[in-house]
């Protein structure tokens, strides 16, 4: 099943309110897109599998194991995946979300894309697939289109944020925003320290968009928010939150704004159409400032033992021979973590003749 919309519908939402009832019955298996991150094969060959252990079928994981990781043989890694989801029973729902971040032009499919694109194919029948993107470029069964919120739903969020509105300015706001329901979010946080719907909507053109609605937003928070924001921007998935202990009351403040949302892990992100606004706002630091954000991140990933995200990290922050320094003593666990590809993606963008010895050679 695909479920499709525009930035801000409720795509991921909806997916997640379907796994959580699923999850009641069934196990559920959860993995998100992220560009030069995970988006090969063999990080989601690498969850999956571990994903099917837990389940009590090992056959995948234990393949990865015996090949440190690597992916050599898309055949043989669909059938154990394919056998150990026939084993399973109940089976499991598989939800893939951020699919259209996968390809970003179709006419220029990578063959790493393509091979991914050929295993999700591959696993049709075997178990339910729900798969969550602005643009889905795999065949589904069943297609979905989320549109805009009814009049009722826009005024079941006003009167959840506690937001005084009359029939007239519900009606105002759904036209401008088309009902999207990311949209309608950032409207009702504007609507603090007394400001009115109707003062917000005021504000607005006529047909709000999100980069006008965010700088909006960007322009009403505290400095201590626009900070955090700014740190936040720079990871690519979800951050831990212990990483933050001096925000925590700036995380509930977003988080109660739905700005910023908890996995109920101890992790906190930013929705994908926030978190690229918000990057947005991160370019217009300076280069230092940049840097510095960079590599506080870089801190937070080696603390906890994530060497591929941390010299992505320290290359972001000018910092390219500590980025090796941190990966080249750990490659064997990143590459037994399935985190090959992602440091290839790094570590190729680096030239030798711009390195210190050690790290020139550690490099080669």
């Amino acid at each position: 099943v695909a479920i499709t919309g525009m930035g801000g519908a409720g795509k991921t939402a909806l997916a997640a309110a379907i796994a959580k009832q699923w999850s009641h019955h069934h196990p559920v298996f959860w993995f998100t897109i992220w560009p030069t991150l995970n988006d090969q094969l063999s990080s989601l060959l690498f969850s999956l599998g571990y994903f099917l252990h837990q389940q009590g079928v090992s056959g995948l994981w234990l393949q990865l194991v015996a090949d440190h990781g690597q992916v050599d043989n898309l055949h043989l890694a669909l059938e154990q995946a394919r056998g150990a989801l026939h084993l399973l029973n109940p089976k499991p729902l598989l939800c893939i979300d951020e699919t259209d971040r996968l390809i970003t032009d179709p006419e220029k499919v990578t063959p790493p894309q393509q091979q991914l694109l050929s295993f999700l194919d591959g696993l049709r029948g075997m178990a339910p697939v729900l798969l969550i993107g602005q643009q889905v470029n795999i065949l589904a069964d069943a297609h979905y289109t989320l549109e805009g919120l009814t009049m009722t739903q826009v005024q079941m969020i006003l009167a959840q944020n506690e937001v005084p509105y009359t029939e007239a300015d519900a009606a105002r706001l759904q036209a401008n925003t088309g009902g999207n329901a990311r949209m309608i979010w950032l409207c009702t946080a504007l609507c603090r320290n007394g400001r009115s719907l109707a003062d917000v909507l005021d504000g607005l053109p006529e047909t709000a968009v999100f980069q006008v609605l965010f700088a909006r937003f960007w322009q009403s928070i505290t400095p201590s928010e626009r900070h955090f924001l700014q740190q936040i921007a720079v990871f690519r998935s979800p951050a831990p939150a212990d990483g933050f202990p001096q925000d925590a009351a700036v995380m509930d403040s977003l988080t109660a704004r739905h700005i910023l949302q908890r996995d109920g892990q101890g992790a906190v992100s930013l929705l994908p159409i926030i978190r690229d606004l918000d990057y947005d706002e991160h370019q217009r630091l300076s280069a230092e400032e940049r840097e510095q954000a960079h590599l506080a991140a870089a801190g937070i990933r080696a603390e906890r033992g994530e060497y591929t995200a941390a010299a992505y990290h320290f290359f972001h922050g000018g910092e390219t021979a500590a980025a090796i320094q941190i990966w080249y003593p750990n490659r064997q666990h990143e590459i037994r973590r399935g985190q090959a590809a992602a440091a290839l993606a790094i570590f190729e963008q680096l030239s030798q003749r711009r390195l210190p010895e050690t790290e020139a050679q550690a490099l080669a």
